[in-house]
């Protein structure tokens, strides 16, 4: 079915009535002042040689020029041939910790925008593979479905901050319970699901979590953010510095890896734990992992192929401008 790529330009065509109508003004104009300076009785005598059809014809190829020019510009295009369009790839969940221990700033900038960075790497290296989001603090959420749209997902990803969830904490478990519930899967096609955490203060409850969403056909990995010398934790950057958060007898409190507790989940979910220390962490050896599970068909639609025609009404347009220049407005 035809279509036009760029329909917003299909809007100049109002131009031209408007057009139009300031051509039939001025020829109005025009008579009124002939009829004042030569004479109603002397102007068909005056234009002996002037032929008022011609100077129509004129009119009407330059306005039939002009709308073809403004439909080329919007590209119409006509559908070739339908096609069936099947995408094989893995399910991946990404649970992000998004609490106030990833602003630490041990690895720079800090923890989560690290954290970020590593996502949208990733994301660039996917090809077919649907990608989910849950953000985890003292609860989870889920920020966004299973989705191919990785622009959409970065562009989601770049709003995050740890405003997102104002219970604090590290509920692991809960994220991992989540996924089992959300991101429901068929136990023959396997998913994976990668934890990027600093793994402090996590529940206890995420073992036993992470053995029962095994069991329900996700694959987990671990991504630590930090290190084992940790940092303050910035909570305000005013106009006087910045503060760090402080426990109840005002020291300031240091978030420290726990890599221990990320390596134990990893380990019960079947999957992998990855470090990062100062170094950007290893995205190939996850990458290869899921390259080794069965991909599966999640979608099968029809897309019509188009093909440009606005090569056809850009050559007609400049054929009736061509016929426009050579035509005369006097008899013969």
């Amino acid at each position: 079915m035809p279509e036009f790529e760029f329909i917003e330009h299909l809007n100049w065509l109002w131009t031209i009535p408007i057009i139009i109508l300031l051509y039939v003004i001025y020829r109005l104009l025009r008579k009124n002042k002939l009829n004042k300076f030569i004479g109603k009785q002397n102007l068909s005598k005056f234009l002996l040689n002037y032929s008022k059809p011609k100077d129509y014809l004129k009119f009407a190829l330059l306005i039939i020029s002009l709308a073809l020019l403004i439909i080329s510009f919007a590209n119409p295009r006509a559908g070739t041939k339908l096609s069936d369009a099947k995408r094989e790839g893995i399910d991946i969940v990404i649970g992000l910790d998004i609490s106030y221990s990833m602003l630490t700033e041990d690895i720079k900038p800090n923890r989560l925008e690290r954290a970020k960075q590593s996502i949208i790497r990733l994301l660039d290296k996917l090809d077919g593979d649907r990608v989910g989001l849950i953000v985890f603090a003292g609860r989870a959420n889920v920020l966004f479905p299973l989705t191919t749209d990785y622009a959409a997902a970065k562009m989601f990803l770049s709003t995050i901050d740890p405003e997102f969830i104002s219970e604090q904490g590290t509920a692991i478990g809960e994220a991992i319970s989540i996924a089992n519930d959300k991101f429901q899967t068929d136990k023959k096609h396997k998913k994976a699901l990668l934890l990027i955490s600093d793994g402090e203060d996590h529940e206890e409850n995420a073992i036993s979590e992470a053995e029962n969403s095994k069991e329900k056909g996700f694959v987990i990995y671990t991504i630590a953010m930090g290190t084992p010398e940790g940092g303050p934790i910035p909570i305000n950057k005013g106009t006087y510095g910045e503060s760090y958060l402080k426990d109840e007898d005002g020291n300031t409190v240091i978030s420290k890896l726990n890599p221990n507790a990320l390596q134990d989940i990893a380990q019960a979910g079947g999957g992998i734990f990855v470090s990062s220390h100062n170094a950007e962490p290893d995205l190939e050896q996850f990458i290869n992992q899921i390259d080794k599970m069965d991909k599966q068909v999640y979608e099968a639609k029809k897309y019509s192929q188009y093909e440009s025609k606005y090569q056809y009404f850009l050559i007609l347009a400049f054929v009736l401008l061509f016929l426009e220049l050579i035509i005369s407005t006097y008899k013969r």
